[in-house]
């Protein structure tokens, strides 16, 4: 009997001891257990043109125009070609046969559906293509909004966090007297400042993206991290005018350059809610 209870009574008051030792390190070196938290806003410029067909899709959109041509009724135009052919055959098969019809001054100033498509011909001749290729995509200027015109483009910015260059969304941190969407239209413009122009859709978040702090900064920071709320934004115009001496640099990115500045956490979190089809 001695012998079993010993052991279990030892190891109990061993257990105490660390115990103990445990709660007198912890008060000794007690960490901050809130989290800040801080209002993010993902400025997205969509696609101004359609993006180029694959040769599947062209050979798809050649067949459907093709049925569509086949099955429609003729239009206005069409009839009236249709119509002049008959009058120039008949009126061919008369001459043939030396029958003479006076033109009337209301035949010859009539202008034919033929005379139409020629002047129609001629101005697709003389139209211009507008490129899709930018000045900013010939210049690969990743600053401009006027890049990857087919493309989605996120709006990401440089600053030092912690001794470290880091691209992030504009953000800023969240007080009580203002609501969450009010500190990121804040946040926006002290960060890019008024020229560029957006316009943040509803009152609640569209992502949430959370870190902990390194433990060397929890103190001075007195948090044990981050949660940050991200809004979504359509951009309307003008650009950045940094203004703001945190942050060093900007760039409208699409999806897949994101993962060459943004962490793979970050951006699986963008990528919940920006979406591109």
């Amino acid at each position: 009997m001695i012998r079993y209870v010993i052991p279990r009574l030892s190891k109990r008051i061993k257990s105490q001891k660390v115990c103990c030792f445990c709660a007198k390190t912890h008060v000794t070196t007690t960490q901050p257990t809130n989290w800040k938290i801080a209002a993010a806003v993902c400025v997205e410029r969509y696609p101004v043109i359609t993006q180029e067909l694959n040769d599947i899709e062209k050979r798809f959109q050649d067949m459907c125009s093709k049925i569509d041509v086949e099955n429609s009724l003729l239009s206005v135009h069409e009839e009236k070609i249709e119509s002049e052919k008959k009058k120039m055959k008949a009126k061919k098969e008369k001459e043939e046969k030396g029958d003479k019809e006076e033109q009337s001054s209301k035949d010859i100033s009539a202008v034919t559906a033929f005379d139409k498509e020629d002047h129609w011909e001629k101005e697709v001749k003389e139209y211009q293509i507008p490129s899709r290729i930018t000045e900013a995509d010939k210049k690969n200027d990743m600053k401009s909004p006027k890049r990857k015109l087919d493309r989605k483009l996120v709006l990401i910015v440089q600053e030092i966090i912690n001794g470290k260059e880091i691209w992030k969304l504009p953000d800023g941190y969240y007080n009580n007297e203002e609501t969450l969407k009010e500190t990121a239209e804040n946040a926006l413009q002290q960060r890019c400042g008024t020229t560029l122009k957006s316009n943040i859709f509803g009152n609640a978040p569209h992502g949430l993206f959370k870190y902990k702090l390194p433990v060397s900064v929890r103190e001075t920071e007195n948090a044990e991290g981050i949660k940050i709320f991200i809004y979504k934004a359509e951009f309307k115009d003008g650009n950045v005018d940094l203004k703001d001496k945190e942050i060093l640099d900007y760039k409208w990115v699409t999806l897949e350059e994101l993962s060459e500045y943004v962490t793979p956490q970050f951006e699986k979190t963008l990528k919940e809610f920006v979406l591109e089809f």
